[in-house]
């Protein structure tokens, strides 16, 4: 048997191996593919003999990129020769252009002359003694078939070759993996997080159809010419409604092992049961990445993603992940927060931690985007008043010139009030005058914390000297103006003491708390 026929016969193995040994280091991989092969010299061969022609290249081949360059593909396409110019229903397979564990992709073109289309057919590996591949390929079908997206690469056809290989027509994406787009794009921490959100609308209809993709990656999802993302290859997703064929012991086992770490949710390196959390955990990692240019969890001293997961590793918050490459420390501060709090929330090793829902995570990136305050975060006064204050920035810019009159005034007139009602009604006046001291204090409150967080130096760069002199003449308005109003001067003290220890004025802070 020729080596091309051998790579064909065990392209399930070498290709799982392969996608480990190229996410180490060069000098690695081959030692790393020598050691797991143990007596198995033929399989070591095998992938030793891709990785040379990756070396060969002249730059690394991404395991999460399934197109095959042309140096990489020549052993491919000596496996997929005999296919290129058959027939798949009423296509011609023209060439390779992809990969898979299960099969290769082929641009196809319409062949009966009925009318000119272009597609991506995906053919099944043909090896009897495998027979969940044939449950595998009837459950992909079943799968797109109840699927209906602009986000979702659509299904055109399928059937069995005259070979007797299972295959399935599907739209063909002309576009790039959106880690690739980002790149090359240059795009912000925003822009990122709208293309992730895109996704997760994609996965979000297919969860509304109990399914579960299971294998989110940047690989499959491309960015169109267009625009809009589309997520491809749903080889390994399972349907949630009962279902004799998914639940099949030998598909169950041959999915676990086509899933890719870096992305794969801990249930599913575990075996344990899958549900559309699994799918937030790999929209967790797929942004993550795209933020920091890492992953969650990135091999280490030769663990496994698995080891570490069990072990107990949480995912570094990625603000702090990209510490040593953020010359500036802009981008840390762009994440640090809620991008943190979101991410970190999408990572939880137990599914229970994480967002109920891929719905409930699109919901906080938007809030995100949006400058309101996120779930992750939690629900404390200070940090709504403060998203508050981003989303208002303009008008609240212009009002804190005038904040502390304004402060003034507004006790004034409640001082005003308070005892023009007194003198009709000390009753109803201390009543009112309660409400109104609750009213003032909520009020001003906001607009202290407001206007402290627009001068911050962590976020603005402004001058800390500034703000402690804003901060003292806050103070002493507080002082002179709400000495006979104990409740609002003890909030506002308060919100002042916050607001020192946010810029690094600790001894104020402690001493403002202590007064109030």
């Amino acid at each position: 048997m020729s080596s091309d026929d051998r790579l064909w016969d065990r392209w399930e193995e070498v290709d799982a191996l392969l996608d480990r040994a190229l996410d180490l280091p060069i000098a690695e991989q081959v030692p790393f593919v020598r050691a797991e092969c143990g007596d198995d010299a033929e399989l070591a061969d095998l992938v030793v003999r891709l990785l040379e022609v990756d070396a060969a290249d002249g730059e690394p081949l991404s395991p999460s990129d399934s197109v095959l360059r042309g140096a990489f593909s020549d052993p491919l396409q000596a496996a997929a020769g005999p296919l290129v110019g058959s027939l798949a229903g009423a296509y011609r397979l023209v060439e390779l252009i992809g990969r898979g564990g299960m099969g290769l992709v082929f641009r196809g073109e319409r062949a009966d002359g009925a009318f000119e289309r272009e597609v991506a057919v995906k053919v099944f590996h043909r090896d009897p003694a495998v027979a969940w591949l044939a449950d595998r390929f009837a459950l992909e079908r079943q799968i797109l078939a109840t699927l209906n997206h602009p986000g979702i690469a659509q299904m055109l056809d399928g059937g069995v070759t005259a070979e007797g290989r299972p295959f399935l027509v599907m739209e063909l994406v002309d576009g790039v993996p959106i880690d690739r787009h980002a790149r090359e794009r240059r795009l912000g921490v925003d822009d990122k997080v709208r293309l992730v959100r895109e996704v997760g609308e994609a996965v979000e209809h297919a969860h509304r159809h109990l399914v579960v993709h299971r294998d989110l990656k940047p690989s499959n999802i491309l960015v169109t010419v267009e625009g809009p993302v589309k997520l491809l290859d749903f080889g390994i997703a399972k349907l949630l409604s009962p279902d004799p064929l998914d639940e099949s012991g030998s598909v169950t086992r041959a999915d676990r092992r086509f899933a890719t770490p870096e992305y794969a949710a801990p249930e599913q390196l575990l075996g344990e049961p899958v549900s559309t959390l699994t799918d937030v955990y790999s929209l967790g990692a797929l942004l993550y990445e795209l933020l920091t240019g890492l992953r969650p969890y990135e091999r280490r001293d030769g663990e496994s993603v698995l080891e570490r997961m069990i072990r107990g590793d949480e995912p570094t918050a990625p603000s702090a992940a990209v510490v040593g490459s953020d010359r500036d420390g802009e981008l840390s501060r762009s994440l640090g927060g809620d991008l943190d709090a979101i991410l970190l929330r999408a990572l939880q090793t137990r599914p229970e931690s994480r967002y109920p829902s891929v719905g409930a995570f699109l919901d906080d990136l938007t809030r995100y985007l949006d400058g309101r305050p996120v779930v992750a975060r939690g629900d404390a006064r200070w940090y709504r008043a403060r998203r508050f204050a981003r989303r208002h920035r303009a008008a609240l810019g212009a009002a804190g010139g005038v904040f502390l009159l304004l402060a003034g005034s507004a006790t004034g007139l409640a001082l005003q009030r308070a005892a023009v009602v007194a003198e009709r009604d000390r009753a109803e006046a201390a009543a009112e005058r309660a409400q109104l001291e609750s009213r003032t204090s909520r009020v001003v409150t906001a607009f202290l914390v407001d206007l402290f967080e627009a001068s911050d130096p962590a976020a603005q760069r402004g001058d800390t000297l500034t703000v402690r002199a804003l901060l003292d003449r806050g103070v002493e308005r507080v002082d002179r103006d709400l000495a006979d109003q104990p409740l609002v001067r003890s909030e506002l003290l308060l919100a002042l003491s916050d607001v020192n220890l946010r810029v690094g004025n600790i001894d104020e802070a402690g001493r403002l708390a202590t007064r109030a």
